[in-house]
């Protein structure tokens, strides 16, 4: 059986959204515990002419949501624009993955070669349902999800690879037996 679009795209984006979302809630706790502060970490980034972290949270919900909007030939939905805690953060997230669970699959299976426009800092750009997912929203995705884990790692939180990829919830190290 081959994998289909909605199966490469929504579910992934859902996985990722919500452990990140659980990330961040860890970290709303362990660094409260250990005085980092909310504005530290909203306007982290590793190089002045990188985006903040909490751009990074900006940019992930943004490629998960227009992305599929795009494919399903659905208006993106307005989330929430409230970078200013992780409490907003968090909320912008929900707001992106209510938004994806209401997206039925045969919205996005079969477009492949649809011919589909995707707008990027207010420029429209033309692709292929196919390359549009898996050559930008994807690899754009996964890269704003990994700086935004990388720079809560960089600031001293205690997760790992098992609880980026959702194995383990972020405070434990034990891998869930299923």
């Amino acid at each position: 059986m081959s994998l289909s679009m909605y199966q490469a795209s929504v579910p992934v984006f859902i996985n990722f959204l919500e452990n990140i979302s659980g990330i961040i809630t860890f970290a709303e706790r362990e660094f409260e515990e250990s005085n980092v502060s909310m504005q530290d970490m909203l306007s982290a980034r590793f190089s002045p002419d990188m985006m903040t972290f909490a751009e990074q949270i900006r940019q992930a919900t943004f490629h998960a949501t227009h992305c599929t909007a795009t494919l399903a030939g659905k208006e993106p939905p307005e989330l929430s624009e409230d970078y200013s805690s992780f409490a907003g953060l968090k909320q912008r997230i929900s707001e992106s993955v209510a938004f994806l669970n209401g997206v039925e699959a045969d919205s996005i299976n079969g477009k492949e070669e649809t011919d589909v426009t995707y707008t990027m800092a207010g420029k429209p750009r033309p692709f292929k349902g196919q390359r549009l997912l898996l050559g930008h929203c994807l690899p754009n995705f996964f890269f704003h999800v990994t700086t935004a884990y990388d720079l809560l790692r960089n600031k001293g939180l205690n997760v790992g690879k098992r609880h980026f990829m959702g194995y383990a919830e972020p405070g434990n190290w034990d891998i869930p037996a299923s």
